[in-house]
C-alpha cells in the first residue's frame, strides 16, 4: 500500500481476491482515499466470500470512512466475464492482486490496450510467493521493463523498472520474475524510491519520478519482507506527523 499512498488518482479499484489481504487493501484505500474512490470491484471464485467481505467492508465503511464508493462483486463463471473484466481493468486506477495463483490473473493486454489507452493504473501484486506462482502476464512486466517513453528507472534512461520490495528475493522466488527472465537492474526497491522522492539531488529525475509515482503505470511485487514492515511505519509515522494525530513518546 505505500506505492498507492503516491497516486494521484484512485478512483476506480479492482481487487483480487477476498480474504485477509483483500479485506485489508481495501480498508486501507478508504481510509487513505474513501473520499475519492467511486468504484470497487472484488473479483474471487467464492461468491459467498466476496460478497460477505463486501457486506463486512460496506458496514465498516457506514461507521468510520463514509465513503460513497459503490461496491460489487465480478463472478469468474459469468458468461460475459471476460468481456466485464477487461472492462473494468480498462478503466482501473489501482488494481489490487491478493491470490495465490499459478497462472496470470488477467492478459497483459487488459492493461496495455492498444496503445490508445491514456489511464495507466497502479498495480499490486502480493499473492504469489513461488517460482512456480505468477499473478501478472510476463507480457505485461516485459512490456514495463521495456518501456523506454514512460517507465521510470533511476539508473537507465531508456528503461523502465518493476518496483519491488526485495531485489534478491524476488528474482529467484517469484514466477513473474521466472518467466519474465528478470535481471537484478530491471528492479528498483520500494526503499529506493522512498529515499529518491525525498531527497535526490538531480531535480530532473525526481520530478520524473514522481510523475511515474503519480500517474504511471507502476507495477509493486512484493513478497513481504522486514524493510517493507519498517517503511509502512515509517509511512504510518509520517501520516500522523501530516494529521496531527497521536502522541509521542520521546523516551520509549
Amino acid at each position: 500500500m505505500i506505492p498507492y499512498i503516491w497516486r494521484r488518482n484512485t478512483e476506480n479499484i479492482v481487487v483480487y481476491g477476498a480474504g485477509k489481504q483483500a479485506l485489508w487493501h481495501i480498508r486501507l484505500a478508504l481510509a487513505l482515499q474513501g473520499n475519492e474512490i467511486k468504484s470497487i470491484i472484488v473479483v474471487n471464485r467464492s461468491e459467498p466470500r466476496a460478497k460477505e467481505m463486501l457486506d463486512k467492508v460496506a458496514q465498516e465503511n457506514s461507521a468510520r470512512w463514509k465513503s460513497s464508493a459503490t461496491m460489487k462483486y465480478l463472478d469468474p463463471s459469468g458468461p460475459e466475464f471476460d468481456q466485464s473484466l477487461e472492462t473494468a481493468l480498462a478503466d482501473a486506477d489501482a488494481i489490487f492482486c491478493t491470490v495465490p495463483s499459478y497462472k496470470p490473473l488477467f492478459p497483459a493486454k487488459y492493461i496495455l490496450g492498444q496503445g490508445q489507452r491514456t489511464k495507466k493504473p497502479y498495480v499490486s501484486a502480493i499473492g504469489s510467493w513461488q517460482p512456480d506462482m505468477i499473478e501478472l502476464d510476463p507480457d505485461l512486466v516485459k512490456s514495463i521493463v521495456d518501456d523506454t517513453e514512460n517507465g521510470f528507472h533511476p539508473e537507465r534512461d531508456s528503461a523502465g523498472a518493476i518496483l519491488v520490495d526485495d531485489r534478491e528475493t524476488i528474482l529467484t522466488h517469484v514466477g513473474e520474475a521466472v518467466q519474465s527472465q528478470l535481471k537484478l537492474d530491471d528492479m528498483v526497491e520500494v526503499g529506493k524510491i522512498a529515499h529518491l522522492r525525498e531527497h535526490d539531488p538531480d531535480q530532473a529525475r525526481k520530478e520524473k519520478l514522481n510523475r511515474w509515482l503519480e500517474e504511471g503505470l507502476v507495477v509493486y511485487k512484493s513478497v513481504g519482507v522486514s524493510v517493507t514492515d519498517l517503511a509502512a511505519g515509517e509511512a504510518i509515522l509520517a501520516l500522523d506527523k501530516e494529521r496531527n494525530i497521536g502522541f509521542h513518546l520521546p523516551d520509549f
